[in-house]
């Protein structure tokens, strides 16, 4: 606009001393004025420039990427000014950078760019040329082409390895072949231990014959079924930075493949706001769970509606899981009613204000530095 302005105001000076000094003189400079810049606009009348780009993914958070941006002019006209902007978007945190590119080129020529980007969190990343536009030589108009391209590459995150050990929950399972080796339970079909009677134990748990033989009462302990439903649920939901939730997809990440490694059968609750729906994956094995990650880096950020917790006991009001395990940047309303009785374990970032341990609800809070997740989280009890 700043450059009509001058043009116009040179125009009408041209104009006023064609009119006081109305000679050939006069009148050639007027016509310059008028028209080179209206010749400027020829390269206006260019269809379409065309576009491609490629990246060479980083495969690792940390590292940069690179990307090659290659221009064509298919025309006949030059283009003096092309304006690129181009825009790398991280799917999972958020995160949005623009970069405005100016070139000039000749008929048919082709130009290519070679553009670093960081990438310091992981996530799926977008690379894509958001808005071109043609400006005439002398900078006074511009119009918007139609030209697209884009790509995408992943940015892994970087995975720890943390020793998980399963407390034992009250949701015993009955029918479970695995055994509790520190803690009696009430199931016959396995002894955890011999001694002697007490007042309170029941009548059908003494040894008769081992009573018999050691003229002293003789009781058997029996031994506590070990539940591993696990139940994994990614809080998308509050206003958390890119590096919390950088932090919470490393940890849900670590977690899941740690129990697969430990050939753990667990199932990974997410809400996945673009079709309005709560996800839910059984892993058992640890390429299970990479296949799990891929779809987690593509997960933007949500808002209150996408908590997970709160669509989690939407579908289950009494929860089945004798293990749950929540991983987010806050502690979301109305997590008290994931815990039935059962072992709930809260993943959040470390902040002021929050207390650690077991609390009120029923829920056990562990805290951990999003700069630090793998040596804070380096033992996890769930």
């Amino acid at each position: 606009m700043g450059k009509r302005l001058i043009w116009m105001g040179a125009i009408l000076l041209s104009a006023m001393l064609f009119l006081f000094e109305n000679n050939a003189g006069t009148a050639t400079v007027l016509v310059c004025v008028v028209a080179i810049p209206l010749l400027g606009l020829l390269p206006l009348a260019c269809k379409a420039v065309q576009l491609e780009a490629s990246v060479c993914a980083a495969r690792e958070k940390g590292a940069q990427a690179e990307a090659v941006l290659t221009v064509t002019n298919p025309g006949m006209l030059p283009l003096p000014r092309l304006s690129l902007t181009v825009r790398c978007k991280n799917i999972r945190t958020g995160e949005t950078a623009e970069r405005r590119l100016e070139w000039s080129l000749l008929p048919k020529q082709r130009r290519q760019v070679t553009l670093a980007m960081d990438c310091p969190h992981c996530g799926r990343v977008e690379f894509s040329v958001a808005q071109v536009r043609i400006c005439d030589l002398f900078g006074l108009f511009q119009r918007p082409l139609t030209a697209k391209a884009d790509c995408a590459f992943t940015v892994l995150p970087v995975l720890f390895e943390p020793s998980v050990l399963l407390e034992q929950s009250g949701m015993a399972a009955p029918d479970s072949d695995a055994y509790c080796a520190g803690k009696p339970g009430s199931d016959p079909g396995e002894i955890f231990g011999i001694r002697e009677y007490v007042p309170a134990d029941p009548i059908r748990s003494i040894h008769w014959k081992l009573s018999e033989k050691t003229d002293r009462t003789m009781v058997r302990e029996f031994g506590l079924p070990v539940v591993h439903d696990v139940a994994l649920l990614l809080e998308n939901a509050g206003d958390a930075s890119p590096d919390e939730t950088d932090a919470v997809t490393e940890v849900f990440a670590s977690l899941s493949a740690a129990l697969a490694n430990q050939n753990i059968r667990h199932h990974i609750y997410w809400w996945d706001a673009g079709i309005g729906e709560l996800r839910q994956l059984s892993v058992a094995e640890p390429e299970e769970a990479g296949q799990v990650l891929e779809q987690l880096l593509e997960l933007p950020p949500g808002d209150a509606a996408s908590s997970v917790a709160l669509r989690f006991t939407e579908r289950f009001p009494h929860c089945p899981y004798a293990h749950v395990v929540l991983v987010g940047a806050r502690i979301p309303a109305g997590v008290r009613a994931l815990y039935n009785g059962n072992r709930v374990s809260l993943l959040i970032p470390r902040r002021e204000g929050i207390a650690e341990g077991l609390q009120g609800d029923g829920t056990h809070v562990l805290t951990f530095d999003a700069d630090r997740c793998a040596a804070d989280l380096c033992r996890l009890e769930v």
